[in-house]
């Protein structure tokens, strides 16, 4: 029972610090405004947001039969996780060295960071997700997600204001450079953290022998076609990366449209993490008691009433609101995906059933992305960008309304 705690808290205050740290160079505010501020092109920007998730939801899938080979979890999850936030560091530096004498350079290193911080956590993902199921029971899953994401949100907080301070202070690169080294600084606390977590008994590998390509692609045909309810899971998730098509551009749009000062950034982070708590006292709660399903039918929904926020926004508070909304439910979307994940599959193929889901998910991600800003560049029109997202989210929704919650199946 004391093991079990301590790994709670760790847990929790682990993935708060590595949120809070991430909050410095926000993928939906910051990093989109920085970008553009380099010269980047729209589809670098448009890939921005989702650029860290684009790593962690493909790598894994060619790691999971790996991890299912290992006896212990942690070590892997060591292994990647300094790496994981080393390269924010790296990023730090070439925006102070180069950021103003070769900006293109600057913005290459910088665009491809939160990229390839995805790809080295997408391989220890697997052994992360094993890790959690091993040492937080299934009746605590959620709030110890929502717990996270709180720690975060009040970490956020301040990195809103440090935001609005820094870039009203120190405008472009060198003020980007700072908040990528507070983000890095951050994010080691949280590794110093993951340290405390205490993995006790070791379990017996599933797999005990190398497996071919050919024998692990035809293993991954079978869960799709055996598991009727993880292939609608799977299309939930392809679907709901839906947001990507208008969510990228909003911030660039706001500045634009109100005309005002990179600093506004600032506030309308802290507009999303404001929504965010909300979401976790909610989404912790409320997934502990019904289970993940209920959450995600929620946030769906929410991003209906998002897209059309954005569509007609042309006011300070109407850009807040629409900020307030994606941060309330992108948090209850993934409480709800981390949960649901957890419990959909079977104990000892969860990494990879999670690798499996995540690989499905990347398409839909790029797709979105790339596709969003074409017609971005091209028309301009946040109301053509709300009604495609609109119809890619009422996809996942119909999809995710035909899963059968896992807690109400075992019952």
């Amino acid at each position: 029972m004391k093991d079990e705690r301590r790994n709670f808290v760790a847990h929790s205050f682990e993935g708060g610090l590595y949120g809070g740290g991430i909050a410095f160079v926000s993928a939906e505010t910051v990093l989109p405004a920085m970008a553009a501020s380099l010269g980047a092109p729209a589809w670098v920007i448009s890939l921005l947001p989702g650029a860290n998730f684009l790593g962690l939801m493909v790598v894994p899938i060619f790691f999971a039969a790996f991890v299912e080979s290992k006896p212990r979890m942690r070590p892997i999850c060591i292994a990647t996780g300094f790496p994981q936030r080393f390269v924010f560091f790296i990023a730090a530096m070439a925006l102070f060295l180069f950021g103003e004498s070769h900006p293109f350079w600057a913005m290459v290193v910088v665009s491809l960071t939160p990229f390839l911080s995805g790809i080295i956590g997408g391989i220890g993902l697997g052994a992360w997700m094993q890790l959690v199921a091993r040492t937080v029971p299934a009746g605590r899953r959620s709030s110890m997600h929502a717990l996270r994401n709180l720690i975060t949100a009040v970490i956020g907080i301040g990195a809103a204001f440090f935001v609005k301070w820094t870039l009203e202070r120190y405008p472009g690169a060198f003020g980007f450079g700072i908040l990528h080294l507070a983000a890095f600084v951050t994010l080691f606390g949280s590794f110093l953290l993951f340290l405390v977590i205490k993995e006790d008994v070791p379990e017996t590998p599933i797999v005990t022998k190398r497996r071919t390509a050919k024998s692990y692609l035809v293993d991954l045909m079978d869960i799709l076609r055996q598991d009727k309810n993880f292939r609608y899971y799977t299309v939930m998730r392809l679907f709901g990366t839906a947001f990507m098509f208008q969510m990228p551009f909003m911030s660039i749009y706001a500045l634009q449209k109100l005309e005002t000062s990179e600093g506004f950034v600032g506030s309308l982070l802290t507009a999303q993490i404001i929504g965010s708590v909300i979401g976790n006292l909610i989404g912790g709660w409320w997934g502990d008691r019904a289970g993940g399903r209920v959450l995600l039918i929620t946030a769906r929904i929410l991003f209906l009433v998002m897209y059309g926020l954005g569509a007609i926004a042309s006011s300070e508070w109407l850009f807040l609101l629409y900020f307030g909304v994606f941060g309330f439910s992108f948090t209850l979307n993934t409480i709800g995906n981390l949960t649901l994940l957890l419990e959909i599959a079977p104990d000892e193929r969860r990494p990879t059933y999670g690798a499996l889901a995540g690989f499905i998910n990347g398409p839909g991600l790029i797709i979105f992305s790339l596709v969003g800003s074409v017609f971005w560049t091209s028309l301009q029109s946040m109301g053509f960008q709300a009604g495609v997202a609109g119809v890619g989210s009422i996809i996942s929704l119909i999809a995710i309304w035909m899963v059968v919650e896992p807690r109400t199946r075992s019952n």
